[in-house]
């Protein structure tokens, strides 16, 4: 008898554990039109993270995104730092088969990064040089969440690729950059 009072203990907490885990998982942002309920001026602070350091780097960082025209073509502003270390990067995202969630960002220099819209994300993986980065852009409610994860390109170790194992590429991370970018009126 106290063994059965054990496991219906056991398996109340289970079915309390699964109806939290379920229940968030209901809460998850409803998709949003992309990119159309992203526009607008965003501002905030990039925090940027290198390995082995002890503090993060601050810089001002903005994302203006706003229709140039009813072909598809946005304009995609990117502006870091303020006054005379301001920088911006004045690019233009460019809708190549929305159904497919396929972007690209031109950042008109040559430079022609295809993105993706996966769920709430817009994200890119690209290779520059010797690193890899991967960018995502997230809508959280009124919140866009950037982040930008970045190392090296060249595999750091090899493990498996012994039996049914397959082969596994693991790579050094040296950066992490992100912010909450707040929508401007």
């Amino acid at each position: 008898m106290a063994k059965l009072s054990l496991i219906k203990k056991c398996l109340s907490v289970c079915f309390l554990i699964f109806a939290g885990v379920f229940s968030r998982a209901q809460e998850v942002e409803p998709l949003r039109s992309f990119p159309s309920d992203w526009e607008g001026q965003w501002q905030g602070t990039l925090h940027i993270f290198k390995a082995g350091a002890d503090t993060a780097q601050q810089v001002a960082m903005a994302l203006r995104l706003f229709p140039l025209d009813s072909t598809g073509h946005w304009q995609w502003h990117i502006i870091y730092g303020s006054g005379k270390a301001r920088t911006v990067r004045e690019y233009e995202l460019v809708v190549q088969d929305s159904l497919k969630g396929h972007y690209l960002i031109d950042e008109k220099n040559g430079i022609l990064l295809d993105s993706y819209l996966l769920g709430n994300s817009f994200c890119s993986l690209f290779e520059v040089g010797s690193s890899s980065l991967l960018v995502t852009y997230r809508l959280e409610g009124e919140t866009l969440i950037f982040e930008v994860v970045a190392g090296k390109s060249e595999p750091l170790r090899q493990s498996g690729g012994e039996g049914d194992i397959p082969p596994v590429q693991s790579y050094e991370l040296s950066v992490k950059q992100c912010a909450r970018l707040q929508r401007v009126p």
